[in-house]
């Protein structure tokens, strides 16, 4: 009895293809909303973050900063040149001008592979 039950249901597996497409909607949304999900950083990961951009401020070191916004996961390379505690931004000097970073979109910051004093 149990096989003629497990039959049944093997031939309604057949998905609608409205159904294929509401859930290849649905994957692509989720894999969007991973992708602009900021990630959970630690006090020691800032610290370093701060550290890098403290040291570009002052010595003029390349950094790379990576963030992630509604448009998605963006990074920017270049000098800091402004750091404003009040709006929360940094302001990089980066080979196609002036950009402006806000730092709860920050998740990484990294040293800029190349010449460690290369100005812009």
């Amino acid at each position: 009895m149990s096989k003629k039950v497990a039959n049944q249901f093997a031939c309604s597996r057949l998905i609608l293809p409205e159904h294929r497409d509401q859930l290849r909607g649905h994957r692509q949304a989720r894999r969007k909303e991973e992708e602009h999900r900021l990630p959970c950083l630690d006090q020691q990961q800032w610290e370093e973050f701060e550290a890098l951009v403290k040291q570009s401020l002052e010595q003029g070191l390349t950094i790379m900063v990576t963030a992630v916004s509604k448009q998605g996961r963006y990074s920017a390379t270049g000098q800091v040149i402004k750091v404003d505690p009040v709006i929360r931004r940094i302001t990089l000097a980066t080979r196609g001008g002036v950009q402006q970073v806000a730092l709860p979109e920050i998740i990484g910051v990294e040293a800029a592979p190349g010449s460690p004093g290369e100005r812009f």
